[in-house]
């Protein structure tokens, strides 16, 4: 099926593709010019953030399943986000 085909590009009718949903995350981030902040999320733009991170693509954190209402800390620098899980 479709999904299968492209799972980082497929977006279900009405809504946005993991690699949309990531562009989106990491244009809002470069965006930001605060020290620090505190972002109430789910687990789609946690998973943006890792792989960027992590340079991997989307597809490939997809097993990244923080438990609800967990807390998952990142560090933002002035190349984009370096993790600290």
């Amino acid at each position: 099926d479709a999904w299968a085909a492209n799972v980082a590009g497929y977006a279900p009718p009405g809504g946005e593709s993991p690699l949309a949903l990531q562009r989106r995350v990491l244009d809002f981030v470069a965006t930001q010019a605060v020290v620090e902040a505190v972002l109430v999320t789910h687990a789609g733009v946690i998973r943006s953030l890792v792989a960027h991170s992590t340079g991997r693509c989307i597809t490939d954190c997809l097993d990244v399943r923080p438990p609800y209402g967990s807390r998952t800390s990142l560090v933002l620098d002035a190349q984009g986000v370096s993790d600290s899980l």
